[in-house]
Formats: C-alpha cells, sequence, structure tokens
C-alpha cells in the first residue's frame, strides 16, 4: 500500500492576518519613558542654571564687600600682622589681639548683611583669621578657591546643611556660598591676601527650591497635557488606521468574493454565483406561483474559431458575445459564463412558454442576429439554446441548469427552433407557437380573415345605434379559430398593427358597401390594440381611410382601452383629439377593469364608455357586479357620456342597466356578431330608423 508523503498529505496551513501593531500602547510607554527622562533633565538643568546665578550674584556682592573692606579698615594695621603670621604658632597666632581686633572690627561692618563667616589668608594660603578659632593657622594653599584669589579671578562655591560658627556663635543647617576675593589696597594694586566670605543664602535657596517645585509641577502639568495630547492624538491615529485597515481589508475581502462569483473574461457571474441567485429566484417564484426559467446558450462551432485565430481572438468574441447579453436581458434577469463558450441566463417571474420562446428569439436576434466586429475582422457567430421551466424541470437551480443543459443537447441536433425545451409537451407549445405565427403571416397575406358584426341598441327605445366589428379567422384545414387564440400571439409576434389596420380598412370598406346598398348610416366600432395606437401613424390611417370610402363624420368610431390611456396621457389626448378632428367617435373599452382616475378620466375627449361584460355577467343576483355597475353608469353620467354594456344575455340583465340608467347595450340577448349580409337583413328589420 503506497503512502503520501508526508508533504502531500498535511493539510495546507491556515492563513491568518498579521496582528494589528499596538500603536497606542507603543506611543504611551515611549512618551511616558520620555517625560520620566526628561523630568529629571529639566529639573537638573534649571537647578544648574540658578544655583549658578545664584553664585554668580554673591560672588558680584562678596567682591563688592571685600573691596569696601579693604578699602575702609585701617588696612595698614593687618597688613603687617598678616605678612609676619606665617613666622607664628597656630596657639600664638590666635592668641595675637590683631585676631580679637579684627574680629570685632569685621563683626561691626559685617552686621546686618547675609554673611556669616569670614576668613582671611596670606598669600601662602596660612589662615591668618577665621570666625572659626580652630581654623587659625590651618594651610589651605592648595584649595582652587584660595589659588584663583591668589591669581586674581575671584572664585565661589555652594555649600548646603553646612554647621559652622559664625559671629553670633555656632549655626547649623545653612545653606552658604563661599566667595574667595583677592585683596588689593586699591584697583591694579598687588595682591596682598584673599578673603574668603560665607553668604548665608538659605533664604534664597528655600526660595530657589520652592520655585524648582513649582517649575517641576508646571512642567509636569504641561508635559502631562502634551503626552494626554499625543496620546488622544495617536488613539485617534490608530483607531483611523484600524478603520481604514478594516476598509482595506473589506475591499479586498470583496475583491476576492468578486473575482471567487465572476468569470475574469467576461465579467459575467460564474456558474456557482448564478446557481446561488436563481435559487433565490425560484423560492420566492414557489411562494407567489410564479415560473422561472433557464436558459443555456452555447456558441457554435467556437472550437473552430480557437483553432483558426487564436486564444486572443476567441476571447474577444467571448468578451463582445457577454457586453450583447448584458444588454439583451431585462433588469432583474440573471447572464453568467458557464464553461467555455456556453453561457447561462435566468429569467424569474415568466409568464409562460411564449414569453421564454421571446427571450430566446432576442438573444438570437440582437447577440447573434449581426457580426462581430473583433482585431482579426468580423466573425458572423450562431448559437443553439436550451431552456428550462420550473416547476416542470425542476424547483432548484441545480436540476433547473442541468435540464437546461440536457436541452441545449438537443438544440445542438435541431437548429431550426429558437430554443428547445427540455419538457416535451412545452416544445410541442412553442411548434404549436410558430406554426400559428406562420399561419397568421399566410392569413394577412391571403386576407383569410372575416369581420362580423355585433348590434348595439339603445335600451330605452331598442334602436340599433352602431354596430361593433370582431374579427373571425377561418382556417381551410384547422376551421374556426377563435380570437383569443390568435389575438394574443398577434400582439407578442409584432402582428397586431398590420391585423388592425386590415380591420380598420375592411370596416369602412363595408360600411361603404351598406351605405350603398341603401342601408342608413350605421357607425362601425373598430377595437384599436395599445401598440397600434402607439404606433404614430394611426390618425393618417384613419383618414385615409375615411377619405378612400368616403364616409361621413360620425361613420367610424375606435374603441380604445383603460390601459392605452393611461400610457403616456398628453401624448394620448393629442392623438385623441387629432381623431375627433377626423370625425373619428371615440369610446373607452373595457370601463372599469383598469386603473384609470377620475382626474384622468375627465380629460380623455370620450363619446362614449364601454361597461365590460364582466361587471354585466352577474346581475342583478351579484351584489358586487350590482355595486361596480351602477357607480360605473354613474360615474359616466356624470361626465356627459354614453354608456353602452356589454355582454348582456338576459332580460333580467338588460332591465337591472336600464333602471341604473345605462344609455346601450349589446350581447346574445339582441344578436350575436352576424357577417356582414345577415347584419343588413337584421337592420332592415329593425322598426325605426338608425340614431
Amino acid at each position: 500500500m503506497a503512502l503520501l508523503p508526508e508533504a502531500i498529505a498535511a493539510e495546507p496551513p491556515v492563513a491568518r492576518s498579521p496582528a494589528p501593531f499596538p500603536l497606542v500602547r507603543h506611543l504611551a510607554l515611549t512618551g511616558l519613558v520620555g517625560v520620566l527622562v526628561l523630568l529629571p533633565a529639566l529639573v537638573g538643568f534649571s537647578r544648574h542654571i540658578s544655583f549658578h546665578a545664584l553664585e554668580e550674584q554673591q560672588i558680584h556682592d562678596n567682591v563688592a564687600l571685600t573691596q569696601l573692606f579693604a578699602n575702609s579698615m585701617a588696612w595698614t594695621a593687618y597688613a603687617d600682622f598678616v605678612r609676619e603670621a606665617r613666622a607664628l604658632s597656630p596657639g600664638v597666632l590666635a592668641r595675637r589681639p590683631e585676631i580679637a581686633a579684627l574680629r570685632a572690627d569685621l563683626a561691626r561692618r559685617m552686621r546686618g548683611l547675609n554673611v556669616a563667616r569670614v576668613k582671611l589668608y596670606d598669600l601662602s594660603g596660612l589662615t591668618v583669621f577665621s570666625t572659626e578659632a580652630s581654623q587659625i593657622g590651618q594651610l589651605r594653599g592648595d584649595n582652587a578657591g584660595f589659588q584663583a584669589a591668589r591669581g586674581g579671578r575671584p572664585a565661589s562655591q555652594i555649600v548646603f546643611h553646612e554647621q559652622f560658627s559664625s559671629f553670633e556663635g555656632e549655626v547649623a543647617d545653612r545653606n552658604l556660598v563661599a566667595s574667595y576675593v583677592p585683596l588689593r589696597r586699591s584697583l591694579g594694586a598687588p595682591i596682598e591676601g584673599v578673603l574668603e566670605v560665607y553668604s548665608d543664602v538659605t533664604p534664597y535657596v528655600a526660595k530657589l527650591e520652592a520655585t524648582q517645585w513649582q517649575i517641576l509641577a508646571a512642567a509636569t502639568g504641561g508635559l502631562g497635557l502634551l503626552f494626554t495630547f499625543f496620546f488622544l492624538s495617536a488613539r485617534r491615529a490608530e483607531a483611523l488606521i484600524r478603520r481604514q485597515a478594516r476598509q482595506v481589508s473589506a475591499a479586498h475581502e470583496s475583491l476576492l468574493r468578486y473575482q471567487a462569483r465572476h468569470d475574469p473574461l467576461t465579467g459575467l457571474p460564474v456558474r456557482l454565483a448564478f446557481a446561488e441567485a436563481m435559487d433565490r429566484e425560484l423560492r420566492t417564484a414557489q411562494r407567489s406561483g410564479a415560473r422561472c426559467a433557464v436558459l443555456a446558450v452555447d456558441v457554435e462551432r467556437f472550437k473552430d474559431i480557437n483553432d483558426s485565430y487564436g486564444h486572443a481572438t476567441a476571447d474577444e468574441l467571448l468578451r463582445e458575445v457577454a457586453g450583447r447579453l448584458r444588454k439583451c436581458i431585462r433588469v432583474g434577469d440573471l447572464a453568467a459564463r458557464a464553461v467555455g463558450d456556453e453561457f447561462l441566463i435566468g429569467l424569474p417571474g415568466v409568464a409562460g412558454v411564449e414569453a421564454v420562446t421571446h427571450v430566446a428569439e432576442k438573444v438570437q436576434r440582437e447577440v447573434f442576429g449581426e457580426r462581430f466586429a473583433v482585431a482579426s475582422g468580423p466573425h458572423a457567430l450562431s448559437a443553439s439554446i436550451g431552456a428550462a421551466v420550473s416547476p416542470e424541470d425542476g424547483t432548484d437551480a441545480a436540476e433547473m441548469i442541468q435540464s437546461a443543459s440536457a436541452a441545449l443537447h438537443q438544440a445542438r441536433r435541431l437548429s431550426a427552433r429558437p430554443c428547445q425545451f427540455h419538457a416535451a409537451e412545452m416544445n410541442s407549445r412553442v411548434l404549436d407557437l410558430l406554426a400559428t405565427e406562420h399561419r397568421l403571416r399566410e392569413a394577412l397575406e391571403r386576407h383569410d380573415f372575416r369581420l362580423h358584426y355585433q348590434p348595439q341598441l339603445e335600451l330605452g327605445t331598442g334602436r340599433l345605434v352602431g354596430v361593433e366589428a370582431l374579427i373571425r379567422w377561418q382556417h381551410a384545414d384547422l376551421g374556426s379559430i377563435a380570437p383569443i387564440q390568435f389575438i394574443p400571439i398577434a400582439e407578442e409576434r409584432g402582428l397586431i398593427v398590420p391585423l388592425g389596420n386590415w380591420v380598420l380598412e375592411e370596416a369602412c370598406r363595408q360600411h361603404r358597401a351598406w351605405r350603398d346598398e341603401g342601408l342608413p348610416a350605421i357607425p362601425v366600432a373598430v377595437n384599436v390594440s395599445p401598440r397600434q395606437f402607439a404606433q404614430g401613424d394611426l390618425v393618417e390611417e384613419a383618414k385615409r381611410c375615411l377619405r378612400t370610402h368616403d364616409l361621413a363624420p360620425g361613420a367610424l368610431e375606435l374603441e380604445v382601452t383603460e390601459s392605452t390611456t393611461m400610457d403616456g396621457t398628453d401624448e394620448v389626448i393629442r392623438t385623441m383629439r387629432a381623431l375627433q378632428a377626423a370625425g373619428v367617435r371615440l369610446s373607452l373599452d373595457d370601463f372599469g377593469t383598469g386603473y384609470s382616475s377620475l382626474s384622468q378620466l375627465k380629460r380623455l375627449p370620450l363619446d362614449r364608455v364601454k361597461l365590460d361584460q364582466s361587471f354585466v355577467r352577474g346581475l342583478p343576483d351579484d351584489g358586487d357586479d350590482s355595486a361596480i355597475a351602477g357607480v360605473v353608469i354613474e360615474m359616466g353620467r356624470a361626465l356627459g357620456l354614453r354608456v353602452l354594456a356589454e355582454g348582456a344575455e338576459t332580460l333580467r340583465q338588460v332591465e337591472f342597466l336600464q333602471e341604473r340608467g345605462c344609455h346601450e347595450a349589446q350581447g346574445f340577448y339582441f344578436a350575436r356578431a352576424l357577417p356582414p349580409a345577415e347584419l343588413a337583413r337584421f337592420v332592415r328589420a329593425q322598426p325605426g330608423a338608425v340614431a
């Protein structure tokens, strides 16, 4: 048994995102260390500057004091004593009367000053005098301050918490500035000794230390505020960085998801993304009872193009096909690249097989109907399409795609069809649809249609007020084909306009024929489809028919539906007024079944409204029909329009309509739709003239 190598058998490492850098913590620690280092340095520097300034000030004061001492005392009396003191022993020196006199003289002169201790040295460094008697006779020649003063340069140093003997006695815990000042009889005279003056600066030091603490507190507060500012700024920066990182990460993840769910060549969703979206649409359709469809579209003989022109041309063609597919489908439809040269189209909420066939034909026409202009030249492509419709061919996306792919394999063998359905009965319906369309085109060319005319009578008098032209199709092989079987197909396949023009022409021709036979002028009502009304040339076509057959104004009536009047009301009104100006009467067909508002209705230039037969059928027993019929009749009368009820089949219905004030009616109670000859006999049998 062969074993996989450990490197192959091991699971792939899990990618982990690096932990975010702790910016706030790093800056906080760095700032804190900086504050802890900076504060002592700042305090030390401030202390050094302050005490150095104090020393300089005391040197200046002590130099002035020494000069005053040298000039004011009888220095000549002491000068000889100072020069001869080196020859005396310390004990003898301390008992000399000059020492007592010098002490008294200095004490008197220093009284009231901050001088705490005084020493007098000869030029050899011998302590000739000191307020501390024990120090008299000591040699201090190696003292740096003494040496500087003997050289002519005053010097000083500060001494903290000193204990010493002053003029007033023993003093402890004081802060002193010791100044070494050269003694001269006058400026420029030779140096004869050195005077060491100790100034008591304890109060000044206390003030300096208090000031130091204030500076420290202010510096601490300032640095604290600065630290807080930088800390908050760092937190804000870290929050922004984290948010930007999240945004970048989200954008990156979104890009990765997009790339994982979209084909890099065409930009269309891949099969997996299509299946997920289609599953959602199928679930929605199942709840509402709607239907969905999936089309599998395969570009035929695409491998030959790939082999002959190379991958670059093939890729360019696939991008062009994808671009045309996007433009071809409706908003809300789905498109995807399944694999290679195969695409998928999802159709949520389709009406039925006819709608799916219409989309397939649109794809064949708009995507593959024209050549593709690419760098290698123009290329003509064709496609096979397989279709699956829910719920017959599947209830989830996987089943629907599988059914559409199976139908696609059949479509490759049956290229004459616009698409191949997975279910056999659907293919049969498509074939019937195509066959009906073909027969419709042939019937238009051969004029196989006929018009029958249903009388319209005034309820109060029973007089004939007009007829409605209704189309009939008598096929040579299939016999009579009801309008409900071919009118929707004519609407969908774009044949309703030529068919409507034929009806308009034939109705006018027949009216002229009746007039030539001596029949009274019978207004003929012709139904106009929304597409024919919006075609743009209806007014000219109506004028041409009236002119060709020499019909008087009022001979022709056009019936428009509520849905027609709701689309572009201003344009509709202009068309209707142009028709009325040409002598054409206008009526609103199937009134009550649409959503026309009263404000819209009163703007329309109408002559008559027709109550739809769906509200007449239940009269007078159905309470809802009775209420609706009464409201519609009242509304029509309030607008000053004639009201005609369709589908009157019983005497009770006619009586109800007449009681409610309906003006006119048509239906089997009076007569069915009659061929022209039978209608002529019906007219001649009427006791009164035509209204």
